[in-house]
């Protein structure tokens, strides 16, 4: 028998409505960094004071900028001038994705460990891949793409917690992680409800794997994400070249031939990355 995962869907977001079902919202501890990243006049030594109280999230700075992808010599150097080096993007990106890591961590998960890994690993996935492409064609702020990657998927998180809590209902682990891909994207708006993220994320979140405007400027991490599913697909299986997005390769003068003669090196890049923010 055929799964209905439009009807699943929907019972989630009744389930959602009826409050049986807790949605993510952004982790207490990090609300005043959040909150400090989004104002304009927050000084990188404020930032430092308030990282400097979370161990772990300082802990992930340091590994960050002594990671290959930086090689900052971390014990010569204060975390304001570390912070400093990396800039208010990198940081960013490290701060949502320790967010994500926490979620991703939640205790109730436990038990569905197979669905949050899949989840959680096309996140890193995407991200580095995204990173990659915008370091090596400079299509975009790296570490921006490297956090539109993060948060593409983050309404998975909704359904996870629904087949955690409810057992999946009878779906087997891959039909869980289809419900997952089917569905995720419908969540976004829910959870952007209660979480301030940049314009840019959001679009990138909402959009799902929908096409958009290549015109509108605000859409093009949307775009750039739609370029790192299809190299996804190229490093797992060399010959599927099928379905280009030719608009947003258009968009950032990425050349289809170019990718494919660069995928070994998209591909260490992206290694190297992951590793550093893991």
């Amino acid at each position: 028998m055929s799964v209905d995962y439009a009807q699943l869907v929907n019972k989630i977001h009744k389930a959602v409505d009826d409050g049986r079902i807790r949605l993510p919202s952004f982790p207490e501890n990090l609300i005043k960094v959040r909150d400090a990243l989004n104002d304009p006049e927050t000084s990188i030594r404020t930032l430092a004071q308030l990282v400097h109280s979370d161990s772990v999230l300082a802990g992930r700075i340091y590994a960050v900028a002594g990671s290959s992808a930086y090689a900052l010599d971390t014990e010569k150097l204060s975390l304001v001038s570390i912070m400093s080096y990396l800039g208010l993007n990198m940081i960013r990106s490290t701060i949502y994705n320790h967010c994500l890591s926490q979620l991703f961590n939640d205790r109730r998960f436990k038990r569905v460990e197979d669905v949050v890994s899949f989840v959680r690993n096309r996140s890193l996935e995407l991200a580095g891949i995204a990173y990659a492409i915008s370091k090596r064609y400079r299509a975009e702020e790296p570490s921006l793409a490297l956090l539109s990657g993060l948060f593409h998927n983050v309404g998975a998180l909704v359904i996870v917690s629904w087949i955690a809590q409810t057992g999946g209902q009878g779906l087997d682990v891959k039909e869980q992680k289809t419900l997952v891909i089917k569905g995720q994207h419908s969540f976004a708006d829910r959870i952007l409800e209660n979480w301030s993220v940049p314009e840019h994320l959001k679009r990138v979140i909402q959009a799902g794997e929908s096409e958009v405007d290549a015109g509108d400027e605000r859409d093009k991490y949307v775009h750039l994400i739609a370029v790192a599913r299809w190299v996804s697909r190229i490093l797992r299986n060399p010959k599927t070249i099928e379905d280009p997005p030719m608009t947003s390769l258009k968009l950032f003068n990425i050349d289809v031939d170019q990718v494919l003669l660069d995928k070994d090196e998209i591909l260490a890049d992206m290694i190297k990355i992951i590793q550093s923010i893991r």
